[in-house]
């Protein structure tokens, strides 16, 4: 075992987080307004299931919260609309 405050023979990447489930969607609807413009309207759900995304296990050996995941991002489900006019 090597002393205190030393580096270890641990690997790289030795800890894995939770997996990261995250679906996006769009929908875009073309009109013809002219022979050379169009209007083009566009709907998009970002995180379609609002499932949350966990972060990290703690990897600080010793301490009371080693291994344990304490937070989640803040990336919530939301929609966004647009339109593009081209030509």
């Amino acid at each position: 075992m090597p002393a205190q405050y030393t580096y270890g023979a641990a690997g790289r990447n030795l800890l894995h987080g939770p997996h990261l489930f995250d679906s996006d969607i769009s929908v875009f609807k073309n009109f013809r307004t002219g022979e050379k413009l169009r209007f083009q309207f566009r709907a998009e759900v970002f995180n379609l299931s609002n499932s949350p995304e966990f972060g990290n296990p703690s990897a600080v050996f010793g301490t009371a919260s080693f291994g344990n995941i304490t937070g989640t991002s803040v990336d919530n489900r939301y929609f966004q609309f647009g339109g593009k006019l081209v030509w």
